[in-house]
């Protein structure tokens, strides 16, 4: 069977085997794939029921088999994608419930309103801030030791005390609001999400990884939401620590008072030789008492702003309580959603990967039992070789057609991998490149003898990346196999100089040196040399001149005419005759030992055709010449 018929039967059941693929995207009110396994299942039926021969029967009987059960397969499946879907149009679970209610608890407020609040509070801010400024000038342009100057040094920093507090307590209340806005922005975003969520979404990689996203910020923010609130809870409790210390304070200031206006009054009636001391000490304890009469002027606005830093702290706290259940509850809804997913994706893929497994086994069966029922024995190799090209053709195109979006969705790094593979893998796609420039250009194929950078093989297997080669010749001296395999990389149709012996044009040519005695009649010998090389290569000269028309069709150049040649030339020992003759590259050796053996018959019958080789003659010298040069010896 010819190469043409084996490629056409190859592309024949690759078309049908597409054909069925394909088939389970028709438009059906059953499900695409099932109506695709019962179209087969009729094929193989139809097929079972013409089919006489038992071998071929059994092997449909066995793939109908295969059908009603992966038919059974697929409609479980299919159901089980129903009751998926069913489960996620009714969005009841107690993620989604959990999600509701925190979004219902959340009291949400008015974003202009609470802008306004905050341009309001930053403004009291800032003139607090003033106020305070212009305190400190004061505190330090009253200096003195008078009672005045220790009272005046006295109130102003009990005011400066008081509005430090009354400051922190603004920006406590800002930052309330502030979180109020962004829980409620939040509390927005959430129910925007829900209402664009599709309830039944196609399965995607890149969705998958969308939906992982979203789950990570969730949890992102559940967690800020939760150390905010420890932080707001500390600062709570310092606040209130502060405030019962203010409180207790308060309380204990009426007796400090008392006791420092009996001591002022006991040191300024007692007599005392030093004055000067005297003035120090009454000094002293007029600025202090002047400090806890201050104090306690403004101690109660004091408690006041620490009361109104607790009420924020507490409104700040509830409301950061409320954004990390707001968040939590979005992402135990944002993983149940990915689960559900993941689920429905890996329901999705079943079906092309029984796909896959179905056409490997499709494979298998034909290869192993069809092959041998159309194919001869010697293209098998080449026949299973091409069906695993169809077979990869056909699982890329199963791959493309269920999981083209996922390859949208990863484009990108798909571009930026391969780019990196092919910078550290340059030789390896150096190969691939030069695989599919051997296959499609065709001029070098399984079975062809050639010669790469010197080192001559027939070709017995092209691989992806790599060529076999059975070696020929080199220590031999003569085109016969030594053995040994040769596994070269296909880059070397890139880099080397390739010689076919077998591209369109299969005969070449060959040459005998025959050197004969100067004796020997030069025409006659002549003659009888191509007498012979006309008898014994009249069929491979004919066989020659026909390749050399396919050659001239092919490349429009006639390479020379297919005739018998000798070339004679006059040597050291001889005459040179060199025998030109054509043969089949395979049977260059067998040509030639059958043209040597014809010329050692015919010179063997003929006395008068003698080969020339190295001899050594011995001439006698005459015996008048010897006694000359004996007394010539005798002289000396």
């Amino acid at each position: 069977m010819s190469m043409r018929n084996l490629f056409s039967r190859m592309s024949i059941i690759a078309t049908v085997i597409l054909l069925l693929a394909s088939s389970s995207f028709a438009l059906s009110k059953k499900d695409p794939r099932v109506r695709r396994v019962e179209y087969e299942i009729d094929e193989i039926s139809a097929i079972l029921s013409d089919t006489t021969n038992q071998t071929e029967n059994a092997l449909w009987e066995k793939r109908l088999d295969l059908a009603r059960k992966e038919l059974v397969n697929v409609e479980r499946l299919v159901e089980l994608e129903k009751r998926e879907q069913a489960l996620a149009t009714q969005r009841s679970s107690g993620s989604d419930h959990a999600l509701r209610e925190a979004l219902n608890s959340v009291i949400q407020v008015n974003t202009n309103d609470s802008v306004r609040g905050i341009l309001s509070l930053k403004s009291s801010i800032r003139r607090r801030k003033s106020e305070r400024a212009d305190l400190e000038a004061k505190l330090k342009a009253a200096v003195g030791d008078s009672e005045d100057s220790a009272k005046s040094q006295a109130d102003f920093d009990s005011e400066i005390k008081s509005i430090d507090a009354l400051i922190l307590s603004l920006s406590l209340e800002r930052a309330a609001i502030e979180l109020q806005i962004r829980v409620t922005d939040e509390v927005e975003r959430i129910e925007d999400l829900r209402s664009r969520l599709d309830l039944n979404p196609k399965p995607t990689i890149g969705l998958i990884m969308m939906k992982r996203r979203d789950v990570l910020e969730a949890k992102k923010g559940r967690d800020e939401y939760a150390l905010l609130e420890e932080s707001l809870v500390a600062q709570r409790e310092e606040t209130a620590t502060a405030l019962t210390l203010a409180t207790e304070r308060f309380e204990h200031l009426d007796e400090e008072i008392e006791l420092l206006n009996a001591d002022h009054k006991a040191l300024r009636a007692r007599t005392q030789s030093d004055l000067k001391e005297k003035k120090l000490k009454l000094s002293r304890l007029q600025r202090m008492l002047s400090q806890r009469e201050s104090e306690k002027r403004l101690m109660a606005a004091r408690a006041d702003h620490v009361r109104d830093q607790s009420v924020a702290l507490d409104s700040s706290i509830a409301t950061a309580r409320q954004g990390r259940e707001l968040l939590a509850a979005e992402y135990l809804f944002l993983q149940n959603d990915l689960s559900i997913l993941r689920r429905r994706y890996l329901a999705r893929i079943t079906f092309p990967v029984v796909l896959i497994a179905l056409l490997v086994f499709l494979y298998g069966v034909i290869s192993r039992r069809g092959f041998p029922l159309f194919i001869r024995k010697e293209d098998m190799f080449v026949a299973q070789r091409m069906g695993r090209y169809v077979l990869f053709l056909l699982i890329l195109t199963v791959l493309v057609l269920f999981f083209l979006e996922d390859l949208r969705a990863i484009a990108t790094v798909l571009g930026i991998v391969g780019a990196a593979i092919v910078i550290a893998l340059q030789d390896l796609c150096s190969s691939f490149a030069g695989w599919f420039v051997i296959v499609a250009s065709g001029k070098l194929k399984m079975g062809d003898r050639v010669e790469i950078d010197g080192q001559r093989g027939d070709v017995i297997d092209i691989q992806m990346l790599r060529t076999t080669l059975l070696e020929l010749n080199n220590w031999l001296g003569v085109d016969e196999p030594t053995g040994r395999i040769m596994i070269v990389p296909n880059s070397f149709i890139f880099k080397s100089k390739v010689l076919n012996y077998s591209h369109i044009h299969r005969y070449i040519w060959g040459k005998i040196d025959i050197t004969t005695t100067f004796e020997t009649p030069p025409s006659e010998a002549r003659d009888l040399l191509l007498a012979i090389l006309k008898e014994e290569t009249s069929d491979e000269f004919m066989a020659a001149s026909r390749g050399e028309e396919v050659l001239e069709e092919k490349y429009g150049l006639r390479h020379t005419d297919f005739e018998p040649k000798i070339h004679t030339v006059i040597g050291d020992s001889g005459v040179c005759f060199s025998v030109f003759y054509v043969s089949h590259y395979r049977k260059l050796v067998a040509t030639r030992d059958r043209i040597v053996a014809r010329i050692l018959d015919a010179f063997h019958e003929n006395p008068r055709m003698q080969f020339a080789y190295p001899t050594e003659r011995h001439i006698p010298t005459p015996p008048a010449e010897e006694a000359a040069s004996a007394t010539h010896r005798e002289k000396h």
